[in-house]
């Protein structure tokens, strides 16, 4: 049971902020006239901007980017706090057609052999995990040895704005989970929340990243103008496999990879910090707290989907595995752009000196 007075008297200093750092904005006026479509028209809309495949992708991340804040209710939603039978009826339509096309079209995912057991999926995912080429993007690399402090900065505000919802979509991953495959996914979601300690939130630690970093206000001006939309790719994708009860067990196989590369990427990422002197414990806790904990997250949501009773049917299994390689596909797209992004934010902007001041970032037990 929780000790709820407890709690209440170690609320740390930075849970005054809201959270997650999101401003309404107004209504994207192209996403607007693309849901008032009717599905002809938007699956038309979607097939002649294939012509040019950087627009094609721009405008699909950017609107999956809308129907992930809508679907999420946090103050970035079109509704906020409101409903409405028609603009919903409409964003909801909408979202099925671009989720179509991002998952059937745009992702251009390899031909998954027939999977028959539970050993045949696991050896897959294994396989998956072992080698792939988000795990060894040269991304990572890059931050170690060559990015900026600037670009390293730019980078870790977008890794808070990719992981600050996290919590929700761990507690997303379990629903429609059964047995050990739900008792997998619940372990997780109680370390995301700190074990029942807000200073131990793993979002919180995303607050201490941010405070860690600066401005604050320099992070909200660059998410509302300049955040580039390739850095939505992941969220986008794996919001389709929360939000769709028929891909269930997709969502399973994407988490599990993705928790299977974060040991390696993030200790880059600290090496990284480490050249460019980001080096206060606010800074880095966030991923060095994970490079000891992913990988037993990893295991365990192996072993519950290993030893699962009953054992999934092979329809069941080959979503999981699907899902494995959506999440390299999609992780790939993204590193793909942020490499380049990152690249030529170096080149022009290469030092940012005093714009993270050690000073500034505050202290946790």
């Amino acid at each position: 049971m929780l000790n709820i007075e407890k709690i209440v008297n170690q609320i740390p200093p930075l849970q005054n902020w809201d959270w997650p750092p999101v401003v309404h904005q107004a209504m994207d006026k192209g996403f607007k006239q693309f849901i008032n479509m009717n599905r002809d028209n938007q699956e038309e809309f979607l097939n002649n901007l294939r012509n040019d495949s950087l627009e094609h992708s721009r405008v699909l991340n950017e609107y999956l980017g809308i129907v992930s804040g809508y679907f999420f209710g946090y103050q970035d939603s079109p509704l906020y706090l409101d409903i409405d039978d028609e603009f919903e009826i409409a964003i909801i339509a909408a979202k099925i057609v671009l989720e179509r096309e991002a998952k059937d079209y745009w992702l251009q995912l390899p031909h998954l052999k027939e999977i028959t057991t539970v050993e045949d999926a696991v050896g897959h995912l294994r396989q998956i995990a072992a080698a792939n080429p988000s795990l060894t993007h040269s991304l990572f690399p890059y931050l170690r040895n060559n990015a900026s402090s600037e670009a390293m900065r730019v980078f870790l505000w977008n890794e808070i704005i990719r992981n600050e919802v996290v919590d929700d979509e761990v507690a997303m991953l379990s629903v429609g989970m059964q047995g050990l495959m739900k008792i997998s996914t619940v372990s997780n979601l109680w370390d995301e929340l700190g074990h029942g300690s807000l200073r131990n939130f793993h979002t919180y630690w995303l607050r201490r990243l941010l405070d860690g970093l600066g401005s604050k206000q320099d992070f909200m001006n660059y998410r509302t103008n300049n955040r580039p939309w390739f850095t939505k790719i992941t969220t986008n994708i794996f919001n389709i496999l929360l939000s769709r009860p028929g891909l269930k067990y997709m969502k399973y196989g994407w988490f599990l990879t993705n928790e299977g590369w974060v040991e390696p990427h993030f200790e880059e990422i600290v090496a990284g910090m480490n050249r460019v002197n980001f080096l206060k414990d606010d800074i880095q806790i966030y991923f060095t707290a994970h490079i000891s904990i992913d990988p037993v997250h990893t295991e365990e949501l192996i072993d519950g989907l290993l030893h699962q009773t009953p054992t999934l049917t092979p329809k069941e299994l080959q979503h999981v595995v699907a899902g494995a390689q959506m999440a390299v596909a999609a992780a790939k797209i993204q590193y793909d752009h942020v490499l380049q992004y990152l690249i030529e934010i170096t080149t022009n902007q290469p030092d940012i000196c005093q714009a993270v001041n050690p000073i500034h970032a505050t202290v946790e037990a």
